[in-house]
């Protein structure tokens, strides 16, 4: 029987890195985020929306193949939850196409008959994941927080979410408010230690995306020894999208560390 599994993360964790290394392993069949809802198209969209819970399980399906020795999905923080909905996803200015795929998502849940029933499924599915105990999760962080908040929403400005080795690297200047870090900070603190506590019975595996960043084959080895999979050289072609410190993109960038200076997030503005 296959091991099930999840990343339960952020966006800009490093996520894409760890998926992209998973699916170069010969053994593993790992999907993205299934819940990410304005990037799926029909019918895999009405499927989310209406029957989460079969929706989940076709995705943990691993098929005919003898081969396959794990099967897994992205889920974060904010999917099936109202958050989603209310912009922590999408911080900022984001591109006119991104913006109608967003609007024609709210439109699907809007046209909703029971937004109550539809959220009823959503937590549904929540349990799920989280009675199911034989579902291994490797909670991935990062742990600067602030980094986080500015690749996503240079992401979302920009609408380029994958940098592959080879291609360049724009410099896309932007100015943060400190209420913006602040209520991030205290929000994705708060889902660490929510979805710590809600899968204190599963088998679970921290990674730092910064141990990740600077030691892979390390940490490899422990998520293909957690996942009991055999050693595979997995290879990723991506890299880093922000090539840039911090202070140079990031216009008032000391004035938000003057700002935090007394705080116990003052160690993410460290330049």
């Amino acid at each position: 029987m296959s091991t099930r599994f999840i990343i339960l993360s952020t966006a800009r964790t490093g996520s894409n890195l760890l998926t992209f290394l998973l699916k170069a392993h010969k053994n593993v069949v790992m999907h993205g985020e299934i819940f990410n809802l304005y990037a799926l198209e029909e019918p895999q969209l009405e499927k989310a929306l209406t029957a989460p819970l079969s929706y989940v399980s076709e995705y943990f399906d691993p098929g005919q193949s003898e081969e396959v020795k794990a099967v897994g999905f992205k889920q974060f923080y904010n999917h099936l939850r109202m958050e989603y909905f209310m912009g922590m996803d999408h911080p900022g200015e984001i591109p006119d196409e991104l913006n109608k795929k967003i609007t024609g998502l709210m439109a699907s849940v809007t046209q909703e008959s029971d937004i109550g029933a539809l959220f009823d499924r959503f937590e549904k599915t929540w349990q799920y994941l989280r009675d199911e105990k034989d579902i291994r999760v490797i909670h991935l962080k990062r742990d600067n927080k602030f980094e986080t908040l500015v690749s996503l929403k240079t992401a979302f400005i920009t609408d380029q979410w994958l940098t592959y080795r080879g291609q360049g690297s724009p410099k896309t200047l932007l100015e943060v408010h400190p209420e913006e870090c602040r209520l991030f900070f205290e929000q994705i603190d708060f889902y660490e230690k929510f979805y710590a506590d809600l899968f204190r019975m599963h088998p679970l595996l921290e990674v730092e995306y910064e141990r990740l960043a600077e030691d892979r084959d390390l940490i490899l080895h422990e998520i293909f020894e957690f996942l009991d999979l055999p050693p595979d050289p997995v290879k990723a072609a991506l890299k880093k999208q922000i090539a840039y410190p911090m202070n140079e993109i990031v216009t008032n960038y000391h004035a938000l560390k003057q700002h935090f200076r007394d705080t116990q997030w003052a160690r993410y503005f460290h330049l």
